[in-house]
This record gives C-alpha cells, sequence and structure tokens, in this order.
C-alpha cells in the first residue's frame, strides 16, 4: 500500500503570536522530537503573515512546515479568499504543505463542498500550491456528529478526486460505538486507501483515537508542545507520542 510507506511522522500543532514566538515555539518543538512543524494561522497579526516572516518560521529548524488557518481566524474569520492568499505566501515562503479546507469558497454543513464551481476553485487553489513547490492537504473538521466508516472513506475518497496530496478528516467520536466505528476506518484505509491520509478523532473518544491512528499508518499526528493556559488545543503533547 503506498500510504503505508511512510511512518506517522509527530507535527508541533500551534499558532504563533508574533514572528518572535512563531519561532521560538519551532524550535521548543524541535527540541521535543517533533518531525515536523504545522503553523495554524489563528492568532497571527496579518503583519506577520508575510512571506518574509514565514519564510523564517520555515527556516528556523530543518523540519518541513504544514500552514493552516481556518475560519476562526481572529483577524480575518470567515473570508476564505484573504485565508487562502495568506496560505499561498506560505508556500512561496517554503512551506512543505498547505491546508485547503474541502468547503473552501462554499461553507457546509458536512465540511465538504458539492458545487461544482467551488470543486473547481478549490482545484485551482491546489495548482496554486503545487506551482509554488508544496503539497496540497485537503482537510476536513466534522466535530457535531458521527461519520460511519463509509462516510470516512467517502468523504477522504472525494477529497483525493480534487488533486490533494493528502486527505485529512477529524471525526466527532462522543460514544464507544463511535469510537469502534473510527478504529474500523482505519483497518480500512489501511487497506483500502491509496493515498497519504490523516484520519483523527475529536471528543470524548477522539484522545484515545489518536494514539491509536501510526498503527494504521495515519500520515501525521498533531501534538503540542506544553498547555500553556492560553492556547485551547487539547491534543496529547509531542513527549506522550515518544
Amino acid at each position: 500500500n503506498e500510504a503505508m510507506k511512510h511512518i506517522t511522522d509527530i507535527y508541533h500543532l500551534f499558532s504563533p503570536r508574533s514572528e518572535s514566538h512563531g519561532i521560538a515555539l519551532a524550535r521548543a518543538g524541535f527540541a521535543d522530537g517533533a518531525d515536523g512543524t504545522c503553523f495554524e494561522l489563528t492568532r497571527t497579526p496579518l503583519d506577520c503573515r508575510t512571506v518574509e516572516v514565514f519564510r523564517k518560521f520555515v527556516e528556523a529548524t530543518p523540519l518541513p512546515k504544514i500552514f493552516c488557518v481556518y475560519r476562526h481566524d481572529e483577524f480575518l474569520g470567515a473570508d476564505d479568499e484573504a485565508r487562502m492568499g495568506c496560505l499561498l505566501k506560505a508556500a512561496e515562503a517554503g512551506a512543505y504543505a498547505i491546508d485547503v479546507m474541502a468547503d473552501l469558497y462554499d461553507p457546509s454543513s458536512d465540511q465538504i463542498s458539492r458545487s461544482a464551481e467551488s470543486i473547481r476553485r478549490q482545484k485551482e487553489a491546489i495548482a496554486e500550491i503545487h506551482a509554488r513547490g508544496a503539497k496540497a492537504v485537503m482537510s476536513s473538521h466534522i466535530t457535531d456528529h458521527a461519520l460511519t466508516a463509509d462516510q470516512i472513506l467517502a468523504h477522504l475518497g472525494a477529497q483525493a478526486e480534487r488533486g490533494a496530496d493528502i486527505c485529512k478528516l477529524v471525526s466527532f467520536m462522543p460514544t464507544f460505538e463511535d469510537f469502534l466505528e473510527g478504529v474500523k476506518a482505519l483497518m480500512r484505509l489501511h487497506d483500502e486507501f491509496d493515498r497519504p491520509w490523516i484520519f483523527l478523532g475529536s471528543g470524548p473518544f477522539g484522545r484515545m483515537h489518536r494514539f491509536i491512528g501510526p498503527q494504521f499508518g495515519c500520515r501525521v499526528e498533531f501534538a503540542v508542545h506544553d498547555y500553556d493556559g492560553i492556547e485551547t488545543y487539547d491534543q496529547p503533547t509531542i513527549r506522550q507520542f515518544r
């Protein structure tokens, strides 16, 4: 299986609040033993979202860098075009990969667009990312209802059809039965999915699910350096994965 040829990478996830904060935390994750860094730009001021600053983030450590930002962006909110413009600057600065929401340009309750026009525009965004030398991670975050294994594979398959290099889905797991359905999906992704994938759990049983994913070939698990009382991330720490 092509997707299984790479061991799971642990990416340090955080939102830089300044240029110096981004560089310092990137180095802290590197010291913890992270395999990569994921800059979520939610709290990053607009004057820091430049090719020059992003290049400093990229060059802070030798690790690959993913950049992402979603509609809870503190500065740009739900302006999809403006946020994608920032992410394209990160691609130009040398990012390894850029996150493209599966409902980009067409906010959808199931986190994936169905309109032909939005899909066309998403494919154009992926082409622009590729033209700048980066990969495209297409992502969906479903945090209000659980999915079956069939729905999970169909959702990731639709992302792959749009040209994503890595397909990502976060699925809500409020009950043990939903967790078991998530494990079933991991087994099927291991056996059936021919593209690198990231499938993560959220909710009461999500944390347990994240420790199991690497056993089945999940391409990336996200982790934090520490719990600082400011960020709201509840992912495991890098040290817990080690």
